[in-house]
């Protein structure tokens, strides 16, 4: 008995100087032993340690995430288990379940800088990307497109100099074929970087990309702006992840669900906020909603402007996006 308690002092004296937060809670989810960093971290009343004991772990817990996870662990009883990622109190943290003989400990490890960090690292490589887009875009613009434009005129000119109907007809299907091809160019310089955007903002970006659409496919498109009259002093990052995010969008509907009709709403909302909503007509199934490649680039965006995004389907297969991203990011 003497080493069963001299035991348990030995652990609440590791667990109370620990840097990281931690929580021993029996079988019941009843909290035996916890320390300062973990009512830190995930309670926002700050309750005194002694206030703390023999309470449910879950009523000083305010994440709905990781309320989930505990759950999962009262459920099922002791075991070891690792949730990554879970964001509590505007924070984010790695939180590791471990089984003991009395009980489980949980371990919270605050992973912020780390998580912060990764998404500076995305948005740089995102920026690069733009960069490169950008200076793509131009060169074809500048140079291909112009190149183009000469070699016609100088066919059409040698046609208007001949007379016979073969040969001026051949070099008429040349031009005509050139005059594609430029065009080709040019959506495809477009599409690299929208001019719109850097003109007029990401609304009229937005509009043009929704009307080239319903022009060249079968799609019916409802879309609604609001509360973005300024669309053009917004931060070009935003700005930029916020279009390809649509254009991805669009495109993700056609190939994997077939939709028919998509539905648009960007808005400001009153938190100083973007906030996007999509969704569409289709049957996406969940298998095809979480291998994309498209919807992993939509969340990268996302998370390197500190927003937060949602992918749903329902029971029929509509897909559907929601994204709120803050207006000003923080250092």
């Amino acid at each position: 008995m003497r080493n069963v308690t001299e035991g348990m002092e030995f652990l609440n004296q590791l667990i109370m100087s620990m840097p990281h937060g931690v929580i021993c809670f029996d079988l019941e989810g009843k909290i035996s032993m916890i320390n300062q960093a973990a009512i830190d971290a995930i309670s926002i009343t700050k309750p005194k340690l002694q206030e703390c004991l023999e309470t449910p772990v879950t009523s000083l817990v305010t994440s709905q995430t990781l309320l989930n996870a505990l759950e999962v662990i009262l459920l099922k009883g002791r075991m070891n288990r690792t949730f990554s990622e879970i964001e509590i109190n505007e924070k984010y943290f790695e939180v590791n379940f471990r089984k003991i003989s009395i009980g489980t400990l949980m371990f919270l490890n605050d992973i912020s800088q780390v998580i912060s960090s990764k998404n500076e690292s995305v948005q740089n490589l995102i920026q690069g990307q733009e960069i490169e887009r950008k200076r793509i875009a131009k060169e074809i613009h500048d140079g291909v497109g112009p190149d183009l434009s000469a070699i016609k005129m100088a066919l059409e000119g040698i046609g208007n100099s001949l007379e016979e109907s073969e040969i001026v007809n051949k070099i008429k299907n040349l031009s005509n074929q050139i005059s594609e091809v430029a065009q080709d160019i040019r959506n495809i310089s477009h599409t690299l970087m929208p001019p719109s955007i850097l003109d007029f903002g990401i609304s009229s970006a937005i509009e043009n990309l929704v009307r080239k659409w319903e022009n060249q496919s079968i799609l019916k498109f409802n879309l609604s702006i609001q509360n973005l009259d300024d669309t053009k002093g917004l931060d070009s990052q935003i700005a930029l992840n916020i279009y390809r995010i649509v254009q991805e969008a669009i495109q993700n509907s056609l190939k994997h669900s077939g939709a028919k009709a998509i539905n648009i709403h960007l808005s400001r909302g009153g938190d100083d906020e973007l906030i996007l909503r999509y969704f569409d007509d289709g049957k996406m199934s969940d298998s095809e909603k979480n291998q994309g490649l498209g919807l992993q680039n939509m969340k990268s965006r996302i998370e390197s402007l500190q927003g937060k995004i949602l992918f749903t389907t329902t029971e029929n297969g509509a897909f559907s996006i929601q994204a709120h991203v803050p207006l000003k990011m923080e250092i």
